[in-house]
């Protein structure tokens, strides 16, 4: 978590931040779930009410914002004017404001298929310039808006695009 803390203080990209972020939660996750092989217990860790939760309960800097990995998309989106169908991956984490609890994360966790399919929607809503663009800077407004409209506990206040290729081939 330090590392995170000093990144924004420094203020770094938000992709060594998400980057940084995932590291921990997975290493995190994978230490205190109990699952190591490690213990007593034949190798589960402790009893059934402890260690799964390990994510849930991981601590979190409340100055920091709360980044939500909605996975990977691998979409084809038919362009009936260009007559090809264009092949779209993508990562995407969606970022939530600072002091976001554990508990406020544990239910937009719920949302994430709604998220998903929001953001699928955004994407094929992009033309070809959009999707063309180095910066990606529409594409990464129409998920933004798109995002911001659904009713969360919690507001979106980045996305975060990462891994983006974009392929087209005739029919």
């Amino acid at each position: 978590m330090a590392d995170i803390t000093n990144a924004l203080r420094q203020g770094r990209r938000w992709q060594s931040l998400i980057g940084a972020a995932c590291v921990a939660l997975v290493c995190g996750s994978a230490s205190g779930a109990g699952h190591g092989g490690g213990g007593t217990s034949g190798g589960h860790g402790g009893g059934h009410g402890e260690g799964h939760g390990a994510e849930a309960a991981a601590p979190f800097d409340p100055t920091l914002p709360r980044p939500l990995d909605l996975g990977v998309f691998d979409l084809r989106n038919f362009r009936p004017t260009h007559n090809e169908i264009a092949n779209i991956k993508f990562n995407l984490h969606v970022v939530f404001p600072a002091g976001t609890t554990n508990e406020e994360m544990a239910e937009l966790a719920s949302w994430k298929q709604r998220l998903r399919d929001q953001a699928i929607t955004a994407v094929r809503l992009a033309d070809a310039e959009a999707l063309n663009d180095p910066q990606l800077t529409k594409v990464r407004r129409l998920l933004l808006l798109r995002l911001k409209r659904m009713e969360l506990p919690k507001e979106v206040v980045a996305v975060y695009l990462s891994d983006f290729a974009v392929s087209a081939g005739a029919l």
